[in-house]
């Protein structure tokens, strides 16, 4: 009886722990949600830039939009984010000792693939931040002419 009631007591915790794992999960699911709302606003805001280049004869009426750039490095910052805080996860999932040859497999391929995508997010800031820097330069170039 005692081992059963150890057992039990082991398999609650273990569900309790998976619980509060979906629960910390769901909340970056969340951030990339606003990520992606946020992406879906700057895109907003440059097709509203494009159709007023092409309307509008007089080009300062198109000035009155938002920088994006602001916008977009915090809709890759909470990607970063939560990609990390999902690498991380898939990299403790390796430690954890499998039951089968298979289970082992697939949590390689899913902590290969989280670092493919924290990869691509770095990638994805940092190209963001060059061009950011690219185009101030040329603006404070053509503003000095």
């Amino acid at each position: 009886m005692p081992d059963s009631a150890t057992s039990a007591r082991s398999t609650k915790e273990t569900l309790q722990e998976q619980l509060a794992l979906i629960d910390r999960s769901q909340k970056f699911v969340l951030l990339i949600i606003i990520a992606i709302s946020l992406s879906y606003y700057v895109t907003t805001i440059q097709k509203g830039q494009l159709k007023c280049l092409l309307c509008e004869d007089d080009v300062s009426l198109c000035e009155d939009f938002p920088d994006t750039f602001p916008i977009s490095l915090l809709s890759s910052t909470l990607v970063l984010i939560s990609v990390i805080y999902f690498f991380i996860i898939s990299d403790r999932a390796l430690c954890d000792p499998k039951d089968t040859c298979v289970q082992k497999r697939s949590d390689s391929y899913n902590n290969t693939a989280s670092l493919f995508v924290l990869l691509a997010a770095i990638i994805r800031i940092i190209n963001l931040i060059m061009v950011w820097k690219s185009q101030r330069h040329v603006s404070e170039s053509a503003a000095d002419v």
